[in-house]
């Protein structure tokens, strides 16, 4: 019961912190829509998929595996006789070292070439010269992120989230902040906010929070500093990063790759379906920078849950608790797929009015109807990826993701030309079933994880049945009371909506056992 506490209670925190820099993140990128339009946008959401690139090369993964192994450390250190095991304590601070250097060196490398060959990145994959000076902005922060990213593994695996939560808050502050300082002093200059000052921002929020990160994580390197048993030599715990974080890489490697040949091929494909350049470029942005964004908003908590989850379950496996890695994991994905439901519902539910209303696109409301039935995959498929990486099975969510997105891929270049965007999301969709249908029976067969379905899918959507049909009757009722705004009737039926979908949840939710076995 307390291990279960401590998961949520660390998802919890990581979850108000992502909720208020979505929150936050939803009117910036409201604010950027106005002032840089769509083709501005689409050039914006252009240049992240060579940063993404950079981060899945020296970042993202290693993060990862120093989460995994500063956790099993820590399991073991608990299961001693002893309160602090100390070789314990030295394999921590070894782990984080050699993560620690080869961030440093990855990043170093990845930000120098992006910083040389930009006009190379610009002119010959992503096809838009105007990339290249934002390119080279975004270099700076290359660096700034593998040393933060470290620092935050770290604390993930010791499962103290407050320092990453709030790392996270700081720099969504300083980014906006910096970006809206930006346009009032152009705006008093008489000149024009342009696309590299969001970049701007992005560096600026970036430094804010590896300071945050480096002032707090003093103080509990030095804590943990007397330390005088010997622990694993240096370069075995360097092999053992490698070993688990290689196939990671290579794994995001391969889905950064895979965005970053959507930005470029998307566009292209469009054009061959018959759009001009611009018109193109600014179907890109709408989608990419406004819709994409609302689908994604809810998997702040899948992401709060997931960096709390993967070292939960690398703990209960360096204890070999099969029933704990079990129940763990069917906690994770009931919630994972009750969002997912529910967000299914919103979004297709209220997707025209959400574009409409909050960006002035009908546009985008119809791509946000449409990806509506991404969600209970998306989530799903996150959560299922972070419990395999947490066994220590990276390989395996390689080779699944590895064969979902060759789906895609074979989608844009062969489909796109003839359907245009319509493609993008068929194939969206078919990938993620495919990804979610390999990590659910890979997780069955080894440790024989089952879905209820009953429980986790059938339920919750016989209750948006109801919701869907009360919510209907409250939109007509608003719609014939004049005197009211349209976006405080939105916001009625929306809170009817979710809170309704919660109260019949819990009124037709069937107890569990909640002791652990």
């Amino acid at each position: 019961m307390k291990k279960k506490n401590q998961l949520l209670i660390g998802a919890f925190i990581l979850t108000l912190s992502g909720m208020f820099c979505r929150f936050a993140g939803f009117f910036y990128r409201i604010f950027l829509s106005y002032q840089l339009g769509a083709e501005g946008m689409g050039i914006y959401q252009l240049v992240f998929p060579a940063y993404g690139i950079c981060m899945a090369l020296c970042c993202s993964s290693i993060q990862t595996s120093l989460s995994r192994f500063v956790a099993g450390e820590t399991a073991r250190a608990g299961a001693s006789s002893r309160p602090l095991h100390k070789s314990s304590c030295k394999n921590r601070r070894t782990y984080f070292l050699c993560a620690l250097i080869l961030s440093l060196v990855l990043s170093l490398c990845s930000a120098l070439a992006l910083y040389f060959y930009a006009d190379v990145i610009a002119l010959n994959l992503l096809s838009e010269m105007r990339c290249a000076p934002l390119l080279r902005v975004m270099a700076l922060a290359v660096p700034v992120c593998a040393v933060h990213s470290c620092i935050v593994g770290y604390y993930y695996g010791l499962q103290k989230t407050y320092v990453p939560a709030i790392a996270q808050i700081i720099e969504q502050c300083v980014r906006m902040g910096s970006v809206f300082l930006i346009y009032q002093l152009a705006i008093l200059n008489k000149q024009e906010f342009r696309t590299i000052h969001a970049i701007y921002g992005l560096v600026l929020g970036e430094i804010a929070s590896l300071i945050f990160c480096l002032v707090s994580f003093g103080p509990l390197i030095a804590k943990e500093r007397p330390c005088e048993e010997k622990g694993d030599p240096f370069s075995a715990c360097m092999k053992k990063i490698l070993y688990l974080a290689v196939p990671m890489t290579a794994n995001r490697l391969i889905l950064s790759l895979m965005q970053s040949g959507e930005a470029i091929l998307i566009p292209g494909r469009l054009r061959i379906y018959g759009m001009e350049q611009s018109e193109a470029l600014a179907l890109f942005g709408t989608l990419t920078g406004m819709a994409l964004p609302f689908i994604l908003f809810p998997s702040t908590l899948i992401n709060s849950l997931a960096a709390m989850l993967l070292p939960e379950v690398a703990k209960a496996q360096a204890t070999d608790n099969q029933t704990r890695i079990r129940r763990t994991s069917n906690i994770s994905i009931r919630l994972s797929l009750f969002l997912g439901i529910l967000c299914l519902g919103i979004f297709s539910f209220f997707g025209e009015a959400l574009g409409s209303v909050v960006f002035g696109s009908e546009t985008a409301g119809k791509f946000i109807t449409q990806m509506s039935f991404l969600c209970p995959f998306f989530y799903l498929s996150m959560t299922l990826a972070t419990i395999i990486n947490g066994l220590g099975k990276t390989n395996v969510t390689f080779v699944h993701s590895l064969l979902s997105l060759a789906i895609r891929l074979v989608v844009i270049i062969f489909v796109m030309p003839h359907l245009g965007i319509t493609a993008y999301f068929y194939g969206l969709l078919a990938s993620e079933i495919l990804l979610t249908g390999l990590h659910l029976s890979y997780l069955h067969r080894s440790y024989g994880l089952r879905l209820d379905l009953y429980e986790y899918v059938l339920k919750p959507c016989f209750i948006l049945l109801p919701v869907c049909f009360t919510t209907a009757l409250i939109q007509t009722f608003i719609q014939a009371n004049r005197n009211l705004p349209e976006i405080a009737g939105y916001l009625l039926a929306g809170v009817w909506f979710v809170c309704s979908f919660l109260l019949l949840s819990y009124l037709w939710n069937s107890p569990e056992e909640d002791a652990e076995p």
